[in-house]
């Protein structure tokens, strides 16, 4: 069977919402920049089947600051990591420090992969928070997102969640 990913990017995340029945995906921060991919189970099965990729819905910008309405990731070093999408359609992907970053937060974009907003960053650790974040959930029950942390550091939050409504 098939790759529905290209081979020359280094895929992380990975979810799907048995909602909406989407799947999501992105990609680590490489030479290509980072990526992140959303399609439909169907189309999933079918490329799994037949072995064509599946293009990304959102691709690296031009800069490293996003302003409302870029249909882009981040042009800077840092891995993008956890992805999920809400019973809305709403994507969300946890931009980290890993590879040269120097904050982890969480970027909000709308079905159609243009950005709409992010979490406050974390540039520090041991400050309590969600430096070394890396995966994410999304509760179809509450509406929340549950950030998982990957690191001992006995001062930052093993788990963090945000109110995916007020993002």
């Amino acid at each position: 069977s098939g790759n529905p990913m290209p081979n020359n990017v280094n895929l992380w995340g990975f979810s799907y919402n048995p909602v909406t029945e989407m799947v999501y995906a992105s990609s680590r921060y490489s030479a290509l920049g980072t990526f992140v991919w959303v399609f439909t189970r169907a189309q999933l099965e079918a490329s799994v089947a037949n072995g064509t990729c599946i293009a990304p819905l959102i691709k690296p910008g031009p800069n490293p600051t996003l302003n409302v309405g870029d249909p882009f990731t981040p042009n800077a070093p840092g891995d993008m990591l956890g992805v999920v999408g809400d019973n809305a359609g709403n994507i969300y992907v946890v931009k980290n420090v890993f590879n040269g970053g120097t904050s982890t937060y969480i970027l909000k974009y709308n079905p159609a992969g243009q950005y709409i907003a992010s979490s406050p960053a974390d540039y520090v650790l041991g400050s309590g928070g969600y430096y070394y974040a890396m995966g994410l959930i999304y509760s179809e029950t509450n509406n929340r997102l549950y950030l998982s942390n990957y690191t001992d550091e006995p001062t930052e939050d093993c788990i963090s969640a945000f109110d995916a409504s007020t993002m």
